[in-house]
């Protein structure tokens, strides 16, 4: 049986008078179905106090872990879903999201990579690009119109959506992200630290797999890289989205 639903006292309190009254119904049939009714109605008062007395302190005891357990496999699913380094959501959780909302809506996709993120690790250290890692997951976080469509996706990688997004939009808002970035502020050594993020975009109705989405807007990504860094890369074409 699930006792995930009790999570407050007040759960924990209907449970108590749930498991009472089923206390007391168990008694009486047990006591007629061994006594008779005539030696049943002897004892009628001891049959109501002694599951009163006794059912309400340890149903409460077991409601009370059964609530302190929902409690913490609660919060350890949100500690799941969130890296660890950034509190952004991580790959998992952004595509379970992405799926359930998506449906015939269109949306486009957002890959976006740390402009030469190892010469900042190999000239200021790996601390000092975690805390760049950091600073980018907030800074995208505030940026973006829903923090819940924004995710790390993996290394020095970020992945966004944006739902019902047409081309003008969704490029407006990949240069929204740029820049913010781009005047994200992180110092070391005395020196504040140079961080860009090239991104690609990818544009898509229904009727393609997300997957392919991703891949689209990721080789957008590698042509901004390529060509440039620190800018916006739309892929050359809408695209049909299906949810697989």
């Amino acid at each position: 049986m699930n006792f995930s639903w009790i999570k407050s006292q007040r759960d924990v309190a209907m449970f108590v008078c749930a498991g009472t009254a089923i206390a007391l119904a168990a008694t009486h049939m047990i006591a007629f179905v061994l006594l008779g009714p005539a030696m049943l109605f002897q004892i009628l008062e001891l049959m109501i106090i002694c599951p009163i007395v006794v059912a309400p302190p340890m149903l409460y005891i077991v409601g009370a872990a059964m609530r302190a357990e929902t409690l913490m496999r609660t919060k350890l699913n949100k500690a799941l879903e969130r890296h660890f380094l950034n509190q952004i959501y991580n790959r998992k959780y952004f595509f379970d999201r992405i799926r359930e909302v998506l449906d015939d809506q269109e949306a486009a996709i957002f890959m976006m990579d740390i402009d030469h993120f190892k010469s900042i690790n190999d000239q200021f250290g790996h601390m000092v690009g975690d805390r760049v890692i950091h600073a980018v997951a907030q800074t995208l976080a505030k940026t973006a119109c829903d923090p819940d469509f924004i995710a790390r996706f993996g290394g020095e990688e970020f992945v966004a959506c944006l739902i019902g997004a047409n081309t003008e939009g969704a490029v407006a808002l990949a240069e929204r992200f740029r820049r913010a970035v781009l005047n994200t502020e992180v110092y070391a050594q005395g020196t504040r630290v140079t961080v860009a993020i090239s991104i690609g975009v990818g544009v898509a109705q229904h009727n393609l797999a997300l997957e392919d989405v991703v891949n689209i807007a990721d080789q957008a990504l590698l042509d901004a890289k390529a060509t440039g860094r620190n800018k916006v890369v739309l892929a050359d074409q809408p695209r049909t989205l299906k949810v697989a």
